[in-house]
């Protein structure tokens, strides 16, 4: 049984913000959506675990810019 990299679990964190932030604006702007808490609730736990998993642990080389990239990539695509 292989051992999960550590890289795992910092890109599925920051596939939850992507989405989350996705979803946030979507339940803000849109008329269409009705509001929810969950996703920004989703979302600051998940920074928050993003952020000590930074503090805590050393990132391997080039996993900030791609998370950084998942990231803007989400960020982008919010419905107008």
């Amino acid at each position: 049984m292989e051992k999960p990299d550590r890289k795992n679990g910092t890109l599925l964190l920051t596939l939850i913000v992507g989405f989350s932030i996705n979803s946030s604006f979507t339940t803000l702007f849109n008329s269409a959506v009705p509001f929810s808490v969950f996703p920004i609730i989703a979302l600051l736990l998940t920074v928050y675990y993003l952020q000590k998993r930074y503090l805590n642990r050393a990132m391997l080389d080039g996993i900030p810019k791609l998370a950084a990239g998942f990231l803007l990539g989400f960020c982008c695509t919010v419905p107008s």
